[in-house]
């Protein structure tokens, strides 16, 4: 008796997780595919930037490219509010080049949102590079989290 009651339980239990993994896995059933960051704040942004931008050989503390380092901190805005790229992007750039995040701008606007919200940025390529752009969502949280640091 107890040796069908187990397998009564374990057929149940996998039928009820065939059951979710279906009804999960379907993008017409799943409706928060591009919910992005549950905040809109700095611990918002971090999340995004730690997620998508400060793997291997990108943004991250050690490696800096292009002089960008988006880790979290409490001094994230300062490395990137009227903080011009280093000289590489300027050399490549010219002209367009503008600081990462312009101050007393509301809405903000910069390089870092131009690079990661236009599919073709004023300098250089879409970012993250070499991935899917960021979702919609990501880059509303963003710029929310962007337009509280820049607002004059």
């Amino acid at each position: 008796m107890f040796r069908i009651a187990g397998s009564i339980i374990a057929a149940t239990t996998l039928s009820l997780t065939l059951s979710l993994a279906v009804t999960g896995c379907s993008s017409d059933s799943n409706t928060n595919m591009d919910a992005g960051p549950t905040t809109c704040d700095l611990a918002g942004a971090e999340a995004v930037f730690t997620a998508k931008c400060t793997g291997s050989g990108c943004h991250n503390a050690t490696e800096k490219t292009s002089g960008l380092d988006l880790t979290a901190g409490p001094n994230l805005a300062m490395r990137l509010v009227g903080v011009m790229p280093n000289a590489t992007v300027s050399f490549l750039c010219g002209s367009s080049t503008m600081p990462y995040l312009t101050a007393h701008t509301s809405p903000a606007t910069g390089l870092l949102l131009n690079k990661i919200s236009s599919a073709t940025p004023s300098c250089g390529a879409r970012m993250p590079f070499g991935q899917a752009a960021l979702s919609t969502s990501d880059i509303n949280c963003i710029q929310t989290w962007a337009n509280s640091v820049t607002s004059p």
